[in-house]
């Protein structure tokens, strides 16, 4: 069997956390969250970061923790003109609070319109988007492009700014290949204007928008960068395993915590396992699995046990991912039909499934389902299969 750090972790942290954590604290964050405010943050992702992944990883979140929840990335152009709940990624439930939605913009009135719009369904804080790298973003002065322009990039956050009190945050890359000056001397110049426009706090992929996903995020950078800044800095890449957050952790970088991204796909404990191993002050303050949590998952062996205890072993990992996607279907199911709801569900086990041994095999299966109920047999039958997770993919961060 596997040896898994994550085990070691999980036993000391049982007993005595090894360290204490060393990401900083900052005002902003404690007046927006309180005292409760948890370091570890799911990114959004488009696609990805709907309703039902969001209601599915608030399972392993501890009890009392606050963080700022992520939507799909959400257009400017287009949100003043749709309706609360009309289609997957404006669908919100009762359970979604502390909503920190992204906006895709760079528009005035479209802005102004879409934070109204916003606020009146009760969001806590506006993200805008300045790291989307894709040719689709590009081709319209979004995401990353806006890097490319800083006294546009400045306008644009005056723009939210300006329409809310609200906190606002930035996610953003390294920037592009073609930068003449330091890198961290760029970063740390285009970032404070974003600040002096009223940016709360900035979270960094340290990544350049030509690498997509593809190389190793600098770490470094993050912390050179935040050095330099008096807001909070939350990093984000390549974080897939708890000693991966660790290490990121220990490397006593002045930041507020890290993000992480497409790993929650398939390993949402990743939240309570790093309370766990620091004794977050709120990860005792446990409750457990309820009837209505295994409704729908009937066919996957469940234990009633403490939500937020992870699980240890590649094949426990397995299972506990089964368990996790089936909760998706069902909120899918409660909500969105199959044409809608079956896509989303493909979409997400196309990245989850990368962490499992023969992984192809159960996307090929999913692909193959016609309905919710084929999706739920084909999670039994791949469970039957003594499936192992992984500890890293690559690329997938």
């Amino acid at each position: 069997m596997e040896v898994r750090e994550e085990k070691v972790f999980e036993k000391a942290a049982s007993k005595k956390a090894l360290n204490s954590s060393k990401f900083r604290r900052f005002e902003i964050l404690q007046k927006t969250f309180g005292s409760r405010f948890f370091p570890i943050w799911p990114a959004p992702m488009v696609g990805l970061t709907h309703f039902a992944f969001r209601s599915a990883v608030r399972r392993y979140l501890p009890a009392g923790a606050r963080l700022p929840w992520p939507t799909e990335m959400l257009n400017s152009r287009k949100l003043p003109h749709e309706k609360l709940g009309s289609n997957s990624e404006t669908l919100f439930l009762e359970s979604d609070s502390d909503l920190f939605p992204q906006l895709l913009a760079n528009e005035e009135e479209p802005i102004r319109l879409s934070v109204k719009k916003l606020e009146d369904w009760g969001v806590c804080g506006i993200d805008i988007n300045m790291g989307c790298p894709v040719n689709k973003a590009l081709r319209h002065n979004y995401g990353v492009a806006l890097m490319g322009d800083p006294d546009y990039a400045k306008q644009v956050v005056d723009f939210v700014r300006n329409s809310t009190k609200l906190p606002v945050s930035v996610k953003l890359r390294a920037g592009s290949d073609d930068i003449q000056e330091s890198r961290v001397d760029y970063l740390v110049k285009f970032i404070q204007s974003l600040v002096d426009a009223g940016a709360d706090w900035i979270v960094l992929h340290p990544r350049l928008s030509h690498q997509m996903r593809r190389g190793v995020a600098d770490w470094k950078l993050v912390g050179e960068v935040a050095k330099n800044l008096s807001v909070p800095v939350i990093g984000n890449g390549d974080l897939q395993n708890l000693s991966q957050i660790n290490e990121i952790d220990q490397m006593d970088l002045p930041i507020a915590g890290v993000m992480i991204g497409r790993a929650l796909t398939a390993r949402p404990w990743l939240l309570g396992q790093w309370a766990r191993h620091y004794n977050w002050s709120h990860a005792k303050e446990t409750r457990l699995v309820t009837n209505e949590d295994l409704e729908g998952v009937s066919d996957i062996s469940i234990e009633k046990r403490n939500a937020i205890t992870p699980p240890f072993t590649a094949e426990e990992e397995a299972q506990e991912a089964l368990r996790f996607w089936a909760h998706i279907i069902d909120e899918l199911e409660g909500h969105l039909d199959f044409s809608v709801g079956g896509r989303k569900f493909r979409f997400l086990i196309r990245y989850g499934a990368s962490w499992l041994d023969y992984g192809h095999t159960l996307m090929k299966w999913v692909n193959g389902a016609k309905s919710y109920c084929e999706c739920k047999e084909v999670l039994a039958r791949f469970s039957q299969t003594s499936p192992r997770m992984l500890g890293h993919t690559r690329n997938i961060s």
